[in-house]
């Protein structure tokens, strides 16, 4: 089914005016709310889960890569960048951002708070994000990576990597001299 038939039937007709980027192949399950369209990018064989949420302010943008599986209740928020790779597997209910929200102002509500200026988050090639993680601003995970669930990932994470935990510490990398995942010291990320 095309994405204008998929777009009309479950939003109204008023959705065909938007331009979201989509590629060929590509599954959007619905409900899915994608609050700027014209500054999202997804790629080609790709597939979002129900619920999930795309949330951009501003210049911000949100690219995924090409075969990528993304689970439900899924939130995505960018005033900067969020670039996730290709054939990467993000599992249920993942939070990944390129900004925080100010607090600093001691009396005033975080409601009347604005969102920080955004960062760079980015997910590398064939990774794997476990459920319930949170990949947070300006972190760099490499290529063929696992995130175990429910971690909160505060910093980067070198290509090759197991890292589980709040915050996250990696606890196995690849030794491509022994061809092994070698259990790591605890190191934070």
């Amino acid at each position: 089914m095309e994405l204008a038939s998929i777009l009309r039937n479950h939003l109204g007709a008023w959705a065909l005016s938007i331009r979201l980027s989509m590629e060929k192949n590509t599954k959007l399950r619905m409900p899915c709310r994608i609050s700027c369209p014209k500054q999202t990018l997804i790629g080609k064989n790709c597939y979002i889960g129900k619920e999930s949420w795309f949330s951009i302010e501003g210049r911000g943008t949100i690219e995924i890569g090409d075969n990528c599986a993304i689970g439900r209740y899924f939130i995505c928020a960018s005033t900067g960048s969020v670039k996730i790779g290709n054939r990467v597997m993000v599992s249920e209910r993942v939070f990944i951002t390129d900004c925080d929200h100010d607090y600093m102002k001691v009396g005033a509500s975080p409601l009347d708070l604005p969102s920080t200026t955004g960062g760079k988050t980015e997910i590398g090639d064939e990774t794997w994000l476990g459920v319930g993680c949170c990949i947070l601003k300006n972190v760099n995970i490499g290529k063929h990576c696992v995130i175990g669930a429910n971690s909160v990932v505060t910093s980067d994470v070198p290509d090759f990597c197991v890292a589980a935990g709040n915050p996250a510490k990696i606890i196995r990398q690849y030794d491509p001299a022994r061809k092994e995942w070698a259990k790591k010291k605890k190191d934070s990320c």
